[in-house]
């Protein structure tokens, strides 16, 4: 698959969670503000929802990849990579993704080690589906696989539901392809 027809079928898929996400905020965050920008705090459910899809799409093997900055440093889920708050209310540590205003922020991404994948930067201030270098230092992966697979486990549920009523529309939806003749 060609770069241009990844990005595409991103942002396609992102047309397609953006009303799940509202749903699942008007359930679950009723305090949630409408002009708050919607994938805000989605990334662990896009991440959870996009990781088989994007194998099966690409044929390419696929790493959730999440970082933080509130952790402790005895934490065992830490890398080591990264710099942690220096209280849990301060915003100084580094790990996740750096805003537009050069701020790190909890965040999960998808990478193949050569590109990363992100469904959710326009909460940070990037584009909405950024498909950049795996390399791009807007992004610090400072936990653990094991740690990440166990922070998917509140969420894959919800994202499994999501990726099959996505299977389901994409297999029942039309061919642009004629139909064969008799």
């Amino acid at each position: 698959m060609q770069m241009d027809e990844l990005e595409a079928t991103l942002v396609e898929l992102r047309s397609y969670l953006e009303p799940l996400w509202k749903s699942w905020k008007d359930e679950n965050k009723p305090w949630w503000v409408e002009d708050e920008i919607l994938s805000t705090g989605m990334c662990r459910f896009t991440a959870a929802f996009l990781h088989p899809l994007l194998e099966d799409i690409t044929g390419r093997s696929w790493e959730i990849k999440g970082g933080m900055t509130a952790f402790h440093v005895a934490d065992s889920g830490w890398t080591g990579k990264g710099r942690p708050n220096s209280s849990w209310s301060a915003r100084d540590g580094m790990g996740g993704m750096k805003t537009v205003g050069g701020i790190w922020e909890d965040h999960y991404w998808l990478t193949d080690g050569t590109v990363n994948v992100d469904l959710t930067a326009d909460q940070f201030g990037w584009e909405s589906v950024l498909v950049t270098d795996a390399g791009d230092d807007r992004y610090l992966a400072n936990w653990k696989k094991k740690s990440v697979i166990g922070h998917m486990d509140g969420v894959k549920l919800r994202a499994g539901e999501w990726r099959s009523n996505w299977l389901a529309l994409t297999s029942a939806a039309p061919s642009s392809a004629p139909a064969p003749g008799p």
